[in-house]
């Protein structure tokens, strides 16, 4: 890996396949979410249809696309300075357009969960009187209050609360903004590979410290294995790594950074991911489990986005309908993350409430109807809330040889966090 000296070759203004990824991670997650917990029983006596069901089960790794994808879109802005130009970001700021961006939605749906989890809560009991609200309330204040403060992943009792799990991950990402200045400035300092070798070293350390100092596992959902107090494992350091090749991987498009071949094959996306999927059974897997991942989504964005790229300069580009497809669910991606789980949590306790018990195929159909419909509940969250959030911010001061992006800093969190259309890059310049 090397810092470019030249001027990069532009870009095109749009990226479909980072949108169409960012659609595919979404309703990966919505479909595990549904049914992965299903897979697992089916292992013993269905083996042939435990295979072609396992990637439900493996839906959580959409998080793992999401954080790369993430740093992918929010460093793309800086990734635009020229070359010989250290980078400089501006944190509050940059603090300050995410805030806007992402908080507004991400808080309405934090009071949704709230209002729902006392009304079942009161609904449960068959109690609508004021001590039984006032006692339901006495637990959920913590909860909402951790929620509002995006600390709630540091807390075992509020990490998946408000009937809405995923939150746990959009306070990940917050909590990885607080480190892209510590990027950047190993960045100027180090050079990518230096900065993407230091990274690894804390990632590792970190995950090593939870994973034998703490003695944390991760949740295990092909074979329905619980979590063993895993909160470590999901921290900003044990996840920094895949949302920093996210960052190179957006430098390379630009051309700021040049990375080897191998960085945009096919061949070792695959083999990346097929290792991956290796690391789910043992403690040293657990280690390199989510590292892997980052590592196999980073190859495959650096082969579909240099392909397009390439295409586009070309004017030989031409997606395929389903990446077409996936492209359009990608730009309302951000409200199908935030708004499934609530609806999943209500159909849930309406087929218990029915008297279908857990894991049956009463409630796996409530679940996959509920799915479903979050979809276009969704797209209705996405129009009359987040659309309005996402408006462009001003044109920043000129910069040598460097246009604003067309929409300024898209965001994808990831998880895993998703949210504004597909990345937007610098127009063409005149020759």
């Amino acid at each position: 890996m090397s810092d470019a000296s030249a001027q990069p070759a532009p870009p095109p203004r749009r990226l479909l396949s980072i949108d169409a990824l960012r659609g595919l991670a979404a309703l990966w997650v919505v479909a595990h979410h549904c049914a992965g917990s299903y897979v697992a029983p089916l292992r013993a006596d269905h083996a042939l249809l435990y295979a072609l069901l396992y990637p439900l089960a493996m839906g959580y790794v959409g998080v793992n696309l999401f954080l790369v994808i993430s740093g992918f879109c929010i460093h793309q802005k800086l990734a635009m300075t020229p070359a010989d130009q250290p980078l400089r970001l501006r944190f509050g700021a940059f603090w300050a357009r995410r805030f806007r961006r992402l908080y507004p939605p991400y808080l309405a749906m934090v009071a949704v969960g709230g209002a729902l989890t006392l009304a079942l809560a009161l609904w449960q009991h068959n109690d609508y009187s004021t001590s039984r609200a006032a006692e339901t309330w006495l637990t959920l204040r913590w909860d909402l209050l951790t929620h509002v403060l995006m600390l709630h992943l540091f807390f075992g009792a509020f990490a998946y609360g408000l009937l809405n799990g995923p939150l746990w991950s959009l306070a990940l990402e917050e909590h990885l903004y607080v480190l892209y200045g510590g990027m950047i400035a190993l960045r100027n300092r180090l050079g990518v590979a230096g900065m993407l070798g230091l990274v690894a070293v804390v990632s590792l350390a970190w995950r090593a410290a939870c994973i034998w100092g703490l003695g944390e596992s991760p949740t295990i959902v092909p074979l329905n294995i619980p979590a063993n107090d895993a909160l470590g494992l999901q921290q900003a350091p044990s996840r920094w790594l895949e949302w920093c090749l996210g960052a190179v991987a957006v430098e390379a498009i630009f051309g700021r950074t040049r990375l080897p071949a191998w960085c945009r094959s096919r061949v070792v996306a695959a083999a990346a991911l097929a290792a991956a999927l290796t690391t789910t059974y043992t403690p040293m897997g657990w280690l390199l489990a989510d590292p892997l991942w980052g590592l196999g989504w980073f190859t495959l964005i650096g082969a579909l986005a240099s392909r397009e790229a390439a295409g586009r300069a070309a004017d030989d580009y031409r997606p395929a309908r389903l990446t077409r497809t996936l492209a359009w669910f990608g730009r309302f991606s951000y409200s199908i993350y935030l708004v499934h789980a609530p609806v999943l949590a209500v159909a849930k306790f309406l087929a218990y409430n029915r008297g279908h018990l857990p894991e049956s195929k009463g409630v796996l159909l409530f679940q996959v109807t509920a799915g479903l419909a979050s979809i276009p509940l969704a797209y209705l969250f996405h129009v009359a809330v987040e659309r309005r959030f996402m408006a462009s911010n001003p044109t920043p001061a000129a910069r040598p040889d460097q246009s604003a992006p067309l929409n300024a800093e898209p965001h994808i969190p990831l998880p895993l966090s998703m949210t504004d259309g597909a990345v937007s890059l610098r127009r063409k310049h005149a020759a």
